[in-house]
């Protein structure tokens, strides 16, 4: 999936693709800007949440706060899987 950036005080980047959303989230410790703990990358765990149409991922990545609608929209909506 192509992630893209998104203006988030905790979420780095988000994708969507097949039903399937990826949710990055900023690394703890340096906020995305990268540092040792997330191998200067900037981001931390990524998820997976399955079951995501189109229409609700386009809410979520339009949203004045991408964190706030993830949150409202998604977080315990839909199956979670964080990934490798």
């Amino acid at each position: 999936m192509k992630h893209r950036l998104v203006k988030s005080t905790n979420v780095y980047s988000i994708a969507h693709e097949d039903g399937k959303m990826e949710v990055r989230f900023k690394c703890a410790k340096c906020d995305g800007e990268g540092c040792d703990v997330c191998g200067s990358i900037g981001h931390g765990p990524t998820y997976e949440y399955e079951g995501v149409d189109a229409a609700t991922f386009a809410k979520v990545s339009e949203s004045a706060s991408v964190g706030s609608a993830f949150h409202l929209l998604i977080k315990d909506e839909f199956k979670a899987t964080k990934l490798p």
